[in-house]
């Protein structure tokens, strides 16, 4: 039995959050390609491509350093913050339940900074394993508190 709950506890800690930033990562190209070359689909595309390019510089500079002085060599599993993932699902839910018809240029921002985001934490959380505690924390609140959106309100989309 303990055998099963190990292999269990295995499966979601190394695939539910590389899927998630998977997903989130799919959102935002599939935002970036939708509609017609209007102005909210040129800031989201841009926002988009941006978004990848920051992920590089950070991923320069992450690795850059972690080149001189040796990349650290943790476990992916560090710890659980039930907190921390309960505070990610209220907000979430709450952002989720009082979003506005967002300016245009403020879409572009956070497709940029949702994917810079996503490609992070795909590549600290599978490779680099500093902040595993924290991600996988938020990654599961964070996705409590979409769902609870969902579950309350069906007929709205997430973003």
């Amino acid at each position: 039995m303990t055998e099963i709950i190990t292999a269990f506890f295995e499966i979601v800690i190394w695939t539910f959050v590389p899927a998630e930033a998977c997903l989130a990562l799919y959102r935002m190209y599939a935002l970036s390609d939708e509609g017609e070359k209007n102005e909210h689909s040129l800031s989201i595309r841009a926002g988009f491509w941006g978004g990848i390019i920051l992920f590089l510089i950070v991923f320069v500079a992450q690795v850059g350093r972690f080149v001189s002085i040796g990349f650290p060599d943790a476990g992916v599993y560090q710890g659980f913050n039930t907190s921390l993932a309960l505070v990610g699902a209220i907000v979430v839910f709450s952002l989720m339940s009082n979003k506005r018809d967002m300016p245009v240029k403020y879409r572009g921002w956070m497709v940029l900074c949702l994917t810079a985001l996503a490609l992070w934490t795909f590549f600290h959380y599978l490779f680099i394993h500093t902040a595993n505690e924290y991600i996988l924390s938020l990654a599961l609140g964070i996705a409590l508190g979409l769902f609870a959106h969902r579950m309350l309100n069906p007929t709205k989309r997430f973003f």
